[in-house]
């Protein structure tokens, strides 16, 4: 049996649009940097929240080729 277990994370969604790809980005440093998190081809995704640490996510449009 597969279980997902979710104990403190946050889930990213964000619209998309037709033929768009989305890279999901996280920054630690209140928006000084960013880092790339997963391929940018899903649309919601759950990420672990660290205990007394911020964290704020971002969807961007990403240049993939076709």
């Amino acid at each position: 049996q597969d279980l997902t277990r979710i104990d403190d994370a946050v889930a990213v969604s964000w619209p998309s649009r037709f033929r768009y790809f989305y890279q999901i980005q996280k920054s630690e440093d209140n928006f000084e940097t960013w880092t790339d998190l997963g391929d940018g081809t899903v649309l919601t995704r759950f990420f672990p929240r660290a205990k007394g640490k911020k964290s704020f996510y971002r969807a961007e449009i990403a240049n993939f080729p076709n």
